[in-house]
């Protein structure tokens, strides 16, 4: 039998080498098919499907109220002292998450997401080490600099290495000790939000000195017998008890005197958060899958059109003595052959989307990113099986079927002229018109979001975008002081304005839009009452207004001659009309107010220029929001935006001014860095790769209803060759 199958798979051969248009196109159909189709529903299952990492998310629950900074958050008092009362909880533990500069001896410094965990964590959630160990009760209670690492982390930083547990990293400046590894598919706290991955997990108690006041998200199991009801009821009470001993509860706001903590559970809560997601998810998973329909439905059409030719052969075959399944077992090794290359090929186009997708998207702001998933996991390659395994299904067992049908000469001679026990021509053309209405969908999509895309290229934002790099820094999160931050800064400024293709740098707190940054309250007067206008607060470099682009029309720009008694600041032209009903107000002074920051940050300044309006908050809200310029000097940030404009003539100098970043200080994590459009546009730069995506699937899908017409075609056609022949 080895014999018999080995010489269909010869012969298979032979026939696909004799027609090697046709072999090229159904493997490149199918490559395109289950690679595209593979790697979309791997996005859409991380961002719309994936349910929560816990081993058993009914009876895990989180505690917490909506009232704290962070729904479902508690302080770590409150925490402290949850622990010692919860009888419907077996385990009770937390985590508080932050960005932080992580380095290691080889490569850059990152900023990446970090939980500080409890101890408890992982065995709650049901995580165990995919090498070395997790963080334990000693861990916590000794302060330990210890670490435990996710897999990607491990295999991008660390280089797989085997050993890496003993080996130290650097988080905001101080030394960790790895002891774990978590498995690949623990990704982080399991309702932190889509797209969010933690990099590193360290024991709470050692991040106390850098942050003395955490937001916790508490979570526990539940105790057999126990239900969700049980423990909000507990917790509900043990809460008011902690009201009526707190001696701060009375002194505050009358809304936030009472803590009403609760208890559900993460299946409750994913469910509510992501209902909409997933409808949405339904909704762009069936659109992928249309085109792997359409591509093997079309394949199907081409092996019948391609077998109309062996139809007397087939039936001469059949009365002869021939076995159906052995006629059916040639043709479909001749199938399996086509679907183990467009395999092949799948994992290659695979592979070449991987690299070519970025590794976040970008949503409002620079810093409001969604982590993509870019690597071929199991789930993925699995994934990648089962589609080609219906593939091939689809376009080899059922066309090799109706293949063989029929069962002497003159039954296939009669079918070839009068249509008996051929495909139903009807139904295929029903399919074809299916798919070209496929098609003709996603270039309405196309149109739609590409008259968008013509809209965002002809829209001034006020900012001069082309030429620009950004790249932002968060000396915040690096646990620097505000002299170490300018000291790095001043560095950063001159060796980036020294690099080749440069034409000018300057720092600013961020940008008018497409950036986080402090917002300032304003008031004519010298205090600020409660109704006062804020606007966004631009803080730069003097020369921000030429590298930026941002004109300005009355007045100059700041300088180093102001001085520091009252600074001088430039304001948009909505600002100056908010304030004082015109342009004209160069000369006049403001009191303001940085929000967060106190009377620190409180102080008299005199407007020494006009600047023109410029989209505000986010791309395209041109006139929506106030926008004050002041020195540098003066309001300082831990959040610093670098603007570079390239020379004329040049590209943006992305990779040059990231490489004199690192020469300036190599312990610096960049949060981001890109060219203006792409790092600035926020969604619409999500909506311009959409576009993209959708018009060439479009293209795919109407390519393949056309290759699936003519194998239509093909087919009637054969059907009438006598018929032709004696006319």
């Amino acid at each position: 039998m080895l014999s018999s199958v080995a010489n269909d798979f010869r012969l298979a051969s032979r026939r696909l080498l004799a027609a090697p248009l046709f072999s090229a196109f159904a493997v490149v159909s199918l490559a395109i098919g289950i690679g595209v189709t593979t790697i979309a529903h791997s996005i859409v299952d991380d961002l719309f499907f994936g349910g929560v990492s816990v081993a058993d998310p009914a009876r895990v629950a989180l505690v917490g109220t909506q009232q704290s900074g962070k729904a479902f958050a508690l302080t770590l008092q409150d925490f402290d002292a949850l622990q010692s009362t919860s009888p419907s909880f077996s385990t009770l533990t937390g985590t508080s998450s932050f960005t932080a500069a992580v380095g290691t001896d080889e490569g850059p410094t990152e900023l990446l997401l970090i939980e500080a965990v409890a101890p408890d964590y992982f065995s709650t959630i049901g995580v165990m080490p995919a090498a070395g160990r997790l963080i334990q009760t000693p861990d916590e209670t000794s302060h330990a600099p210890v670490a435990v690492v996710s897999h990607a982390y491990w295999q991008r930083k660390l280089g797989s290495d085997a050993r890496a547990a003993g080996r130290g990293i650097r988080i905001g400046g101080r030394v960790f000790e790895i002891v774990g590894i978590v498995p690949a598919s623990y990704r982080g706290f399991p309702l932190a939000g889509r797209g969010r991955t933690t990099a590193i997990w360290i024991p709470l108690a050692a991040t106390l000195s850098a942050n003395p006041e955490p937001r916790v998200a508490v979570f526990g199991s539940l105790r057999p017998g126990s239900t969700i009801a049980d423990a909000s009821t507990e917790i509900g009470r043990f809460a008011s008890a902690l009201d009526s001993s707190d001696p701060q509860v009375a002194q505050a706001p009358a809304t936030m005197r009472q803590r009403r903590w609760t208890a559900r559970t993460f299946a409750d809560v994913d469910a509510e958060r992501t209902g909409p997601m997933r409808r949405v998810g339904v909704v762009v998973g069936g659109l992928v899958l249309m085109v792997l329909a359409v591509a093997c439905t079309n394949l199907a059409n081409l092996v019948l059109a391609r077998g109309t030719t062996r139809q007397q052969e087939i039936a001469v075959r059949r009365a002869l003595g021939a076995a159906r399944w052995r006629l059916v077992r040639e043709q479909l090794a001749e199938s399996t052959l086509i679907a183990a290359a467009g395999g092949i090929a799948a994992y290659l186009v695979m592979r070449a989307l991987v690299a070519m997708l970025p590794p976040d998207l970008p949503l409002l702001f620079i810093s409001q990113r969604v982590m993509l998933r870019s690597d071929l996991d199991t789930q993925t390659v699995l994934t990648a099986i089962v589609v080609l395994l219906v593939s091939l299904v689809v376009f080899g067992l059922k066309p090799a079927i109706q293949l063989t049908r029929t069962s002497d000469v003159r039954g296939q001679l009669a079918a070839t002229a009068g249509g008996v026990g051929m495909p139903n021509d009807r139904r295929h053309r029903l399919l074809v018109r299916w798919q070209v209405a496929v098609s003709a969908g996603f270039f309405i999509f196309a149109v739609t979001t590409i008259n968008t895309v013509f809209a965002t290229l002809r829209h001034d934002s006020g900012v001069d975008l082309q030429r620009l790099v950004i790249a932002q820094l968060n000396f915040d999160a690096q646990q620097w002081d505000e002299a170490r931050s300018r000291r790095v800064l001043d560095r950063v400024l001159s060796e980036a304005r020294r690099a080749p293709g440069v034409a000018s740098v300057d720092a600013s707190t961020g940008m008018p839009f497409g950036t986080d940054g402090p917002f300032v309250e304003l008031s004519t007067v010298n205090r600020v009452n409660g109704n006062a206008p804020v606007g966004r607060l631009v803080a730069s470099t003097p020369g921000f207004f030429q590298t930026s682009g941002v004109r300005i029309i009355r007045g100059r720009a700041f300088d180093e001659r102001d001085g520091t008694a009252a600074p001088a600041i430039v304001v948009s032209e909505t600002t100056a009309r908010a304030l004082f009903r015109t342009t004209d107000v160069v000369g006049r002074q403001l009191f303001t107010r940085v929000r967060g920051r106190g009377d620190a940050m409180s102080r008299v300044v005199t407007i020494s220029g006009v600047a023109a309006d410029t989209d505000t908050f986010f791309y395209m809200s041109r006139g929506q929001g106030l926008v004050v310029y002041a020195s540098l000097n003066s309001f300082f940030d831990g959040s610093i935006t670098i603007i570079g404009r390239a020379a004329a003539g040049t590209a943006v100098p992305v990779s040059v001014m990231e490489a004199a970043i690192r020469r300036a200080d190599p312990d610096l994590a960049i949060a981001a860095i890109g060219s203006g459009p792409a790092l600035l546009s926020g969604p619409y730069g999500l909506l311009r790769r959409a576009s993209l995506a959708s018009l060439c699937l479009g293209l795919l899908t109407l390519a393949m209803s056309m290759v699936g017409l003519y194998g239509v075609q093909s087919i009637a056609v054969g059907r009438r060759s006598r018929e032709i022949g004696i006319e």
